[in-house]
């Protein structure tokens, strides 16, 4: 019977059947069919083989990389020989060393048709009949603890002696420090001793990988970790007081994150400060850690020892008046043993203290008419005028003349005169005259008594005047040098100009 459609070549059928047989006849997926060796204690570890047994030809290349034989948890090298279904595992160690050893091979083993593995295999097996793990019975420092010696050794104490040369690679100490191994009973305790100090303030941990191996070969199994910390001292240092040295006033810190600027009144521009913290810390590079703004310079009063818990900063001038100052102990400045100050802290003055006020000129006043009774002396104006007609030569004649200079100075100071005499000066301009100051009076006066408001101070300046008839300017400065008894100087230099007249 003819089927159309329909045609079977009998030269096609041979090839048709083998390649259906790689799916049709092998669809099942590649397995570990006989593995060597298969008892769990190996007597004769030196002539063992490690061998895989396959139900089909496999894809040598994805088998090999699917394969591993590890001991005490540790991947070892070695090289691969195949007979037919049967791969073969060289180690390059051998099987020689005792231990627990594992064989692995993982589903992405392939048959020569690419089928995977139908599951991971695995099998372990010993090469001694000690199968008990090591452990970690104590270690020193006890976990958490604090010491106070930079050199503390660290001390394990195992259930068992371990390999030497297993601990060496398994131990880690960090941060790191170097140091060395010793032993003791049986090799059963292990002494780590740095030779470098730890640094202080700091914690360290001990790690003990789980690789490590006792002589017979059985891994710890579980990393071990312990930490401890050096220096007994921890809390980090804390500012407690602000005050002037004299003990009259201290500031309150300028919190951070609070939005609110705090700033403490009427400080004196002539005070020092004086720190003090809540413990000691190394007086060497204190200066590091103080910053004065605006910038002003200081000096710090540490003491003589090597460490300080108080220190004063003292500035090598008067501050500028009226100005908010702001002293910082900077974040990071370090204690003695090691912790630091977590944040900088800040406080703030305003030097607007009453014993700080800058001096100021509140009048000028001349004798203009000597020759009254009794003389008459009259407020002058800066940029007014100032009349010498009792002083030319046609008139009295008078030779001698001055100035009542008035003053306000702050609270307890009074007026300078040397200051005053090196700082105070008469000029003319267009030669109009001629006017020397020749000698100063204050607080007692000859003849006629200043015209002083209360609180005011007067500084009677007397003149040698040559006048002449031709009109021009007369200017009286004192310059910013000037500074009263308590050390305040004048905000800048001071001048008083006057159009001197004719008759």
């Amino acid at each position: 019977m003819n089927l159309p459609g329909i045609f079977f070549s009998a030269r096609l059928l041979p090839a048709a059947c083998f390649f259906l047989s790689c799916r049709l006849f092998n669809p099942a997926p590649a397995s570990v069919t006989i593995w060597s060796p298969q008892e769990e204690l190996v007597s004769d570890a030196r002539n063992c083989v490690v061998s895989l047994g396959f139900a089909e030809p496999m894809n040598e290349t994805s088998v090999e990389e699917a394969f591993s034989l590890l001991r005490g948890g540790v991947p070892l090298s070695g090289r691969f020989t195949w007979e037919k279904k049967t791969m073969t595992f060289l180690p390059d160690e051998g099987l020689s060393l005792p231990g627990v050893y594992e064989m692995k091979l993982s589903e992405n083993a392939e048959d020569a048709f690419g089928s995977d593995l139908d599951k991971a295999f695995y099998h372990s097996f010993y090469t001694s009949p000690d199968r008990d793990r090591p452990r970690v019975l104590s270690v020193s420092p006890s976990p958490g603890t604090a010491v106070p010696d930079v050199y503390t050794p660290v001390v394990l104490v195992f259930s068992e002696a371990v390999d030497k040369l297993s601990l060496y690679q398994s131990f880690s100490l960090s941060p790191h420090v170097p140091g060395f191994l010793d032993w003791d009973e049986g090799d059963s305790v292990c002494r780590f001793s740095p030779s470098e100090g730890y640094t202080k303030a700091a914690d360290y941990r001990v790690v003990i990988s789980g690789s490590l191996m006792d002589p017979a070969g059985n891994s710890l199994g579980e990393d071990f970790s312990s930490f401890f910390r050096v220096g007994t001292d921890l809390e980090p240092p804390r500012v407690l007081l602000v005050e002037d040295t004299a003990g009259r006033v201290f500031i309150d810190p300028d919190l951070p994150g609070d939005n609110i600027m705090l700033v403490k009144e009427e400080w004196e521009s002539v005070w020092d400060l004086r720190v003090t913290l809540s413990e000691s810390v190394p007086a060497g590079g204190l200066d590091r850690y103080v910053r004065v703004d605006p910038t002003a310079r200081f000096a710090l009063e540490t003491g003589t020892g090597e460490t300080t818990d108080r220190f004063d900063i003292t500035f090598e001038e008067p501050l500028a008046w009226d100005t908010v100052y702001s002293v910082s102990l900077l974040k990071g400045l370090p204690d003695t043993g090691g912790l630091c100050l977590l944040e900088d802290a800040v406080y703030r003055f305003r030097t607007n203290g009453t014993s700080s006020r800058p001096p100021s000129i509140t009048a000028v006043r001349f004798l203009q008419y000597p020759g009254a009774s009794p003389p008459e002396t009259v407020p002058l104006f800066s940029f007014g005028t100032l009349s010498l007609e009792s002083y030319e030569p046609h008139a009295a004649g008078f030779t001698t003349g001055f100035f009542d200079v008035h003053f306000v100075f702050a609270e307890g100071a009074g007026l300078d005169a040397a200051a005053f005499m090196e700082n105070f000066s008469i000029t003319t301009e267009n030669s109009c005259a001629a006017l020397t100051p020749v000698a100063l009076e204050e607080g007692i006066f000859s003849g006629q008594q200043p015209a002083a408001a209360p609180g005011e101070s007067v500084a009677r300046v007397w003149v040698r005047i040559l006048d002449d008839p031709a009109p021009g300017l007369v200017i009286l400065k004192l310059a910013s040098d000037f500074s009263d008894t308590l050390g305040n100087h004048l905000s800048e230099d001071w001048f008083f100009i006057l159009n001197e007249v004719t008759s």
